[in-house]
């Protein structure tokens, strides 16, 4: 994973996506987005944002989070989660050890009936191909077999890693897609993290600033007319309850009984 992230995710991160950035992103930026912010956005915010923020959130925040998050939080972090890094290396250590252990048992049994499959294959051959001459039959053993079941009693651990590269290059013909998907996205992951880490004190700040409550019921009003456009385009079907539609069904059964007949 570390390969693949130095060799090819980070080449195609500072050639495609920083380049892009530092192209179009940046001068967007300095050229719309920042003097908007600073000439429309910031005189409001400063004007009926700000004391509301001075006078209420902050005092709240520093009377009843501020103590949550120093008296619980930091040493709950402090007594549990920067434990875990030397934790996980150790147990990860312990834990590949042993991964290590059982495949190696599990190669030298595989190798082990390899190779005594090879040998028996070998010696049924050259049975065979003594009859054939006994018999004196035109067409005996092929050669090529022989020396394939040789090969296999002799160098059965190699046989058996031939063995394992040709199921890889199959597994990997059949799902070479998601393979290069998931290498890509654990690749990408300390990036992703990274990003996630950097975005948290703006998360944190959008969550406690008041200005949200406006976005969200400004988002919500304009889904809530788009719906009811959408619905007064449309024509309203009728509905009927299910007893009401059995009653109908009835009388018409009864209306039709009780009609003259003609002679």
């Amino acid at each position: 994973v570390r390969t693949v992230h130095r060799e090819f995710a980070m080449p195609l991160w500072e050639e495609h996506a920083v380049a892009r950035y530092e192209a179009h992103i940046l001068p967007f930026y300095d050229m719309t987005v920042r003097p908007h912010y600073e000439e429309k956005i910031l005189p409001l915010y400063q004007q009926h944002v700000q004391p509301v923020v001075d006078q209420h959130v902050l005092p709240a925040v520093d009377k009843h989070v501020l103590p949550v998050y120093n008296g619980k939080l930091v040493p709950f972090y402090e007594r549990h989660i920067a434990t875990f890094p030397s934790l996980a290396k150790k147990h990860s250590a312990v834990a590949s050890e042993r991964i290590m252990e059982i495949l190696s048992k599990t190669h030298f049994v595989i190798v082990s009936h390899v190779k005594a499959l090879g040998e028996k294959a070998f010696r049924m051959m050259l049975k065979l191909n003594e009859m054939s001459i006994e018999k004196e039959l035109p067409v005996g053993v092929p050669s090529f077999l022989i020396d394939l079941c040789d090969f296999v009693a002799v160098y059965a651990g190699t046989t058996v890693e031939i063995a394992y590269w040709a199921l890889a290059t199959i597994f990997f013909a059949f799902f070479y897609r998601t393979i290069i998907r998931l290498v890509f996205s654990i690749g990408l992951l300390p990036l992703r993290l990274a990003l996630f880490a950097l975005m948290v004190p703006f998360r944190v700040g959008w969550f406690f600033c008041p200005m949200r409550f406006f976005f969200k019921s400004s988002v919500k009003t304009e889904n809530v007319s788009s719906t009811e456009k959408s619905s007064a385009g449309q024509p309203k079907l009728e509905t009927t309850h299910p007893k009401k539609h059995k009653k109908q069904i009835s009388a018409k059964i009864e209306n039709g009984s009780k009609a003259p007949r003609l002679q």
